[in-house]
């Protein structure tokens, strides 16, 4: 709802109700029940429910949001009931002391209102109130904390052409913070539920930065804050509460490899749910040519009404070049509220290994070149649930970056549907495609380096993985590539890697919707480790005797080196290498006895 209220400032007036349930604990519904059940109870079950439930959304009071939670839905109704006129005019001021204050309604009609069931409130709510609830949500705005007179309001008549002024006395309790605190007022129907007309105001003038970019203008213009590059910083600020005069915007950074080139911007006066950017005059900073990569934070100090209001807005910003680029190809948006889009699964599994990577998103700028991928050492490609998949252009931007020997990670349903029978599938990802929407969700770890200590995993849960897949493919490895997953029911391969000029990993389905089936709760953990695993294999250097380079010399490496020398297997480069076990330049019956003697101990 923070979305819903920040993409709406200027006609959205919030207020959220707390309630019992799921716990009946929450601070903000102990503080004032009565008013809180109140207001919950105020309102019918829900038609299709039958009951009550969290989180549920009325807008003007008679639009009864439900669970539609989502990018559109609500937004959607918010634009709809805009087009309605209402027959008021509100606006608010204040008079306040720090403790004790006055909330002045300024009121006129454009035609009379006289219904009996018509009412006022005036509700004190509270916002950016830190507290870690059950459901997840940490930072908690529009609050109610008090309801003036008292949750039923007081009746409210007016006449066409009419004005009036409504003051309400209030007192601010010593754990709520003023700069926080404000007041929606709005008119009502109870017999229709209908909100007549609402308007909002933070008690104090408040600007917070709402939205921001970050453009490196002087360097490439890959979004990325690279050796030398100056990088313009642009940002909207938005004042929730009374006129914010003489508004000006710093930019600082403590980091020695961070120069502030343009550090100051005055910026316009900002009236009540007013906003203003620095578009034209952005803020400058540039990275220092031999800086190493890491995470580091500049922030923007904003200061109005004479130094009376401060903000701060600290952003987390990497700078130099890391050695992993994703690139998100997935074209499916994320899901409102909740953001489990397919990337996040990615960085969040290596933010947790503080590993630092660049993302390329394809949705916004165009495929990358080949050059792009080869700066990197690692390249994490993922199609999530996209449809298409890997395009003609993609394919030969991979060859490429295959070609000079890469390091890559392909992820995505439908990948091998898509490129049946290509030569890129056979040759570069070296798969046959077998089925398309494999039913199975539960799949095995082979015996292999990379995932041969990970238990059972899912593809069912969506509690702590993306929960996208539909169409998993089912396929069968090519010549030297190793499966390292199979499906459980099926036993056909789901995932598997290939070594010899290059590296790959191949994952059959949505490397993001993986999840831990003995112990969901550990899938953020063992995404993490999976992806370290692969790292690890990625510069892992065979050695004389492991012939299927799985990290081990062991017997079966014996039957390797038999099965070559009876011409059953045509090694690669790197078996070749390290079943010619004397190093004597051919590979024969020889290498095998030696090999026996090693494992031996002889």
């Amino acid at each position: 709802m923070a979305v819903l209220d920040q993409s709406n400032a200027e006609n959205l007036a919030l207020i959220e109700f707390h309630g019992w349930w799921p716990g009946d604990d929450d601070p903000f519904y102990l503080a004032n029940v009565e008013e809180n059940e109140g207001r919950i109870n105020f309102y019918p079950d829900d038609p299709i429910e039958g009951g009550w439930y969290v989180p549920r959304m009325f807008f003007d009071g008679f639009i009864d949001g439900q669970y539609l939670y989502d990018d559109d839905t609500w937004p959607n109704m918010i634009t709809d009931r805009n087009l309605t006129e209402s027959p008021l005019e509100m606006t608010l001021d204040f008079d306040f002391d720090g403790t004790n204050g006055t909330v002045h309604a300024h009121i006129t009609a454009e035609q009379t209102l006289d219904a009996p069931n018509v009412v006022i409130h005036f509700v004190l709510t509270e916002s950016e109130i830190a507290y870690e609830a059950t459901n997840g949500s940490n930072i908690h705005h529009n609050v109610m904390r008090k309801m003036y007179p008292d949750g039923n309001g007081e009746p409210f008549t007016i006449q066409g052409g009419q004005h009036l002024d409504i003051s309400r006395d209030f007192t601010l309790d010593p754990g709520w913070m003023p700069e926080h605190c404000g007041f929606v007022v709005f008119v009502q129907d109870n017999a229709t539920f209908e909100v007549i007309q609402a308007t909002k105001s933070r008690i104090l003038t408040s600007v917070s930065v709402i939205e921001y970019d970050l453009i490196d203008s002087g360097g490439d213009g890959d979004g990325n804050f690279e050796q030398g590059e100056s990088v313009d910083v642009t940002f909207s600020v938005r004042n929730y509460g009374p006129l914010a005069t003489g508004v000006s915007a710093t930019l600082t950074c403590d980091d020695p490899d961070v120069s502030i080139l343009t550090s100051d911007v005055q910026l316009d006066d900002i009236p009540l749910n007013g906003t203003v950017d620095n578009t034209t005059v952005p803020l400058v900073f540039q990275v220092s040519q031999d800086v190493e990569v890491h995470f580091t934070d500049i922030t923007i100090t904003l200061t109005a009404n004479g130094g009376q209001v401060t903000f701060e807005e600290e952003i987390e910003i990497l700078v130099g070049k890391p050695n992993i680029l994703i690139v998100n190809d997935d074209h499916i948006p994320a899901v409102f509220p909740w953001d489990y889009n397919a990337e996040g699964f990615y960085k969040m599994a290596l933010y947790d290994r503080d590993e630092t990577y660049h993302v390329w998103n394809t949705t916004l700028v165009e495929t990358p070149g080949a050059d792009v991928l080869l700066s990197y050492d690692i390249v994490i490609w993922f199609t999530g649930a996209s449809d298409p998949t890997i395009t003609p252009e993609d394919e030969a931007v991979l060859t490429a970056y295959l070609d000079a020997g890469g390091n890559l990670i392909i992820s995505g349903q439908d990948i091998a549907s898509d490129l049946q029978g290509s030569s890129f599938l056979s040759d570069y990802l070296h798969a046959e495609f077998v089925a398309d929407s494999s039913s199975d969700i539960w799949l095995n770890p082979t015996a292999d380096p990379i995932t041969g200590e990970l238990s059972m995993l899912s593809l069912a849960s969506g509690d702590y993985g993306a929960a996208n897949q539909d169409s998993p493919d089912e396929i069968a490895p090519l010549g030297d590539a190793m499966p390292i997953l199979t499906y459980y029911n099926s036993g056909r391969t789901a995932a598997l890697r290939y070594m010899n000029d290059y590296r790959l990993v191949y994952f059959a389905f949505g490397f993001e919707s993986l999840v831990e089936f003995y112990d969901v709760a550990n899938s953020f953990n063992m995404r993490a480790d999976f992806l370290q695993r692969i790292f690890d294999w990625f510069e892992f250097e065979p050695q004389i005797g492991d012939v299927n380079e799985n990290g081990n010399v062991d017997i079966i490496d014996v039957v390797w080196v038999v099965n070559i020398v009876l011409g059953t297997h045509q090694p690669t480069p790197g078996q070749a290498w390290a079943a010619d076990v004397n190093e004597d330049g051919a590979i024969n019956i020889i290498d095998a006895i030696v090999l026996v003697n090693i494992i031996l101990g002889g």
